[in-house]
């Protein structure tokens, strides 16, 4: 299952919390049991945990 996330960016840097995007996902996936994997496409995105 792959699920696209965006959402537009308002500063040069700024920390976005994704954890509601990526829950809802999850959850509308139907998948019970597994791994999330998160990949940020750019030169300059990072993704912390």
């Amino acid at each position: 299952m792959r699920q696209l996330i965006t959402f537009q960016t308002l500063e040069r840097e700024a920390f976005y919390d994704i954890t509601k995007a990526v829950r809802s996902a999850l959850k509308a996936s139907g998948i019970r049991n597994g791994i999330c994997s998160l990949y940020v496409q750019g030169v300059t995105a990072a993704l912390m945990i």
